[in-house]
């Protein structure tokens, strides 16, 4: 979707993107910045062991690009999920999905930190959730670090609603 201008419908990577290393990783990070999530999840195993568990996932409709990226970033060891089923309800509106929505899943510690480390993101809250992501891999306490990830989450949502905010109000004086 965006990056639709760069692929023709229902196609992989390019070949001059896909051939070239340097090129492959800012396609990625800008498909990450602009579809992605850098997370985390803080599970209890066996109500004893408190873990972080940091994520990367991208999702989007064109599963021949995502299997392009899965092959071209083997060493990554994600793999694609369906994680929305065409035909079912969207969490907007109740609208139905037209297509299947897919899901490229890295959260193998190792591959998760070569990728954070590797993609060149310049989105600021891809940026600052991988700083956190990347602490939590060397190892971080979980009451800490789950603190921390809470703060980003809430001071990303608190910008979002003072842009949107102050959006609406600036329409709002436009000349009819």
């Amino acid at each position: 979707m965006s990056f639709s201008f760069l692929l023709a419908k229902g196609r992989g990577v390019p070949k001059w993107i896909s051939g070239d290393e340097q090129y492959l990783m800012w396609f990625i990070a800008g498909f990450v910045d602009a579809e992605g999530t850098i997370g985390m999840v803080f599970p209890t195993i066996a109500g004893r062991y408190r873990v972080v568990r940091p994520y990367l996932s991208l999702s989007n409709t064109n599963l021949s690009l995502l299997s392009d990226i899965v092959r071209l970033t083997q060493s990554y060891h994600s793999r694609i999920v369906l994680t929305r089923k065409k035909g079912s309800p969207t969490s907007r509106n109740g609208r139905i999905r037209r297509m299947n929505q897919w899901s490229i899943v890295i959260v193998q510690r190792a591959a998760l930190k070569a990728a954070l480390s590797n993609l060149p993101l310049r989105h600021l809250e891809k940026v600052a959730k991988t700083g956190l992501a990347l602490e939590a891999l060397e190892g971080c306490g979980w009451d800490d670090m789950k603190t921390r990830y809470l703060n980003l989450r809430t001071e990303i949502k608190d910008g979002v609603f003072e842009l949107a905010t102050t959006a609406a109000s600036n329409l709002g004086r436009r000349p009819a």
